[in-house]
């Protein structure tokens, strides 16, 4: 798995592009269950075969994966806050949807 090549334009990482891919919808959306590799292709107005390829060649990872991981992040970021306990803390990351 390659690294990821990114940028933050914002704080939090609630807007970022990866390679020239712009993800902020993943930061909008990340709570919710409708964030999939569908929704996401509709949101970049791709085809979705066509966003999971790009997705792929610069990340080595797929759209799932790549939310996942976003969802992890930004449930580690809550956990160190520590003003949610765990249960909260998943279903704010989109964990229990």
């Amino acid at each position: 798995m390659s690294s990821w090549k990114h940028k933050h334009t914002g704080t939090d990482g609630e807007k970022f592009t990866i390679e020239g891919v712009n993800v902020s919808i993943v930061a909008s959306e990340y709570q919710s269950s409708k964030l999939n590799v569908n929704f996401l292709a509709s949101k970049m107005n791709m085809s979705r075969t066509n966003f999971y390829r790009k997705l792929i060649s610069v990340t080595d990872i797929s759209p799932k994966d790549f939310t996942t991981k976003y969802r992890i992040n930004k449930s580690l970021e809550l956990m160190k806050d520590g003003n949610e306990n765990f249960g909260e803390i998943s279903h704010l990351c989109g964990f229990g949807s």
